[in-house]
């Protein structure tokens, strides 16, 4: 069996096991995601409230990559690449295999965030305590989905918790 068959038969294997997980009543991992509007990203930040809009997916290449502007002094960038079976974020969204979910951390176990102050050192999930993002699914072709993760600069940590997106590519 090549690299290619057997890669393939992994993705497949992955899709139906989602599928059956879906099939026995799985709840919703991502409430509210599906409330709100196109191209909005919300969450706590340090316990505050951050909400993005205008925002969108794309690829980088086979990597789900998520990029806002500016807000509240915060530029915010996750990366997914693998999901946490190691299958191809870009394969498992293509296949509508959802949900799916993302370690957030050095990006080698799955993908990784970073916050980007206004002025200052960039805070990442390599140097924090990482983090998840759960990729839910398409709706009205937008990507739905939610995220938890913790950064650091190296000597001050930031919590991003509770976060929601609702992004067109």
């Amino acid at each position: 069996m090549t690299f290619k068959h057997l890669h393939t038969t992994l993705v497949a294997v992955a899709v139906l096991l989602t599928l059956v997980a879906c099939e026995t009543g799985s709840q919703d991992p991502c409430p509210g995601a599906a409330d709100l509007n196109s191209g909005t990203i919300s969450a706590t930040l340090d316990g505050a409230g951050w909400v993005s809009s205008g925002n969108v997916y794309s690829w980088g290449g086979t990597s789900l990559e998520i990029v806002t502007p500016r807000v509240d002094g915060y530029n915010m960038t996750i990366v997914g690449q693998l999901d946490d079976t190691g299958a191809i974020v870009q394969e498992m969204v293509d296949y509508e295999a959802f949900p799916f979910t993302v370690v957030l951390d050095t990006g080698a176990e799955g993908g990784w965030a970073l916050l980007y102050p206004e002025n200052g050192a960039s805070f990442s999930t390599e140097k924090g305590e990482g983090g998840t993002m759960i990729v839910q699914g398409l709706e009205d072709g937008n990507l739905l989905g939610c995220f938890d993760f913790d950064v650091s600069d190296g000597s001050v940590a930031v919590a991003m918790e509770d976060g929601l997106f609702r992004l067109p590519q």
